[in-house]
């Protein structure tokens, strides 16, 4: 077994563990795994291109952050701005029992449809905190895992926002899609960067000009290298050593309450709540 798929496992440890809780954690090709991924300084021992090492250089490392920040300023920025067109000032009333079941089915999709989202941001953060010296900057490491671990539950949140103000069905159902698209951008992001593999079949009638190639090459093309072994991780959810208490607090949480069963009924609650807050006849006086 490679050495990089262990580190999650204290065998020191003499306390029995629960089997369940070792997972084979295989992160998604998306935007904030790829860049997590690419901070930890061993994948790039050995990433060969015609013979040449590839690794990153600080002006990759800078790009890195730059693209990362405006990805997740642009990100927020947009649902910012969603969330200020829905909460301007209107009038609400409760909708009849087919608005909410379809409210409650929605909310439920968009649980299961964010919830890798939530437990990999989860995942990178807790590997982050636990093993630093694994990183050349842990400390960025760990923003990319609260970035998507925020993004996910402002998205989920947004979500409910949405379909709780609206009383039309084929408008829910249009606003849904729209935030669920907007949700999986890092996907897309992630195929894109992937699509930029460089082709590394040799020919011997082939020349190449690899002189300074680790420094010509896009930094695109770098993170194309990230292979799926690179994005496969041990999980030991048993003992969470060196972990910061915020972070234990979710796990447990996570553990204790039905969460899958109980999110979606907060649309029910919003359905009475908001024309008291909000009446649409003061709206329309």
């Amino acid at each position: 077994m490679d050495e990089s798929t262990v580190h999650e496992i204290d065998f020191k440890t003499r306390e029995p563990r629960n089997a369940a809780k070792i997972k084979n954690i295989v992160l998604e090709e998306d935007f904030y795994a790829i860049t997590w991924v690419a901070l930890r300084e061993e994948i790039w021992k050995e990433k060969f291109i015609h013979d040449t090492q590839i690794f990153l250089t600080p002006a990759d490392y800078f790009w890195i952050y730059i693209n990362f920040i405006t990805f997740i300023c642009t990100l927020l920025v947009t649902f910012g701005l969603i969330l200020w067109e829905v909460l301007e000032d209107r009038g609400y009333t409760a909708s009849n029992f087919a608005i909410v079941i379809l409210r409650i089915t929605l909310v439920s999709f968009a649980q299961k449809a964010l919830a890798p989202e939530f437990y990999q941001g989860l995942f990178l953060m807790r590997y982050s905190v636990r093993f630093p010296e694994q990183f050349t900057h842990y400390q960025f490491a760990l923003f990319v895992g609260i970035c998507q671990f925020t993004v996910s539950c402002v998205v989920f949140t947004a979500i409910i926002l949405f379909v709780c103000m609206e009383d039309e069905a084929l408008t829910l159902v249009v606003e849904f899609a729209g935030l669920t698209v907007i949700a999986k951008l890092d996907n897309w992001i992630g195929e894109v960067i992937m699509y930029s593999k460089i082709h590394q079949e040799v020919h011997d009638e082939y020349q190449f000009k690899l002189k300074d190639f680790n420094l010509r090459i896009p930094l695109n093309q770098k993170l194309a290298l990230i292979e799926e072994e690179d994005l496969t991780m041990i999980d030991d959810q048993n003992f969470l050593l060196n972990a910061h208490w915020t972070i234990s607090t979710i796990e447990f949480l996570k553990e204790i309450l039905p969460w899958q069963y109980i999110l979606p009924f907060i649309t029910v609650i919003f359905n009475y709540i908001l024309p008291l807050l909000r009446p649409a006849s003061e709206n329309e006086e």
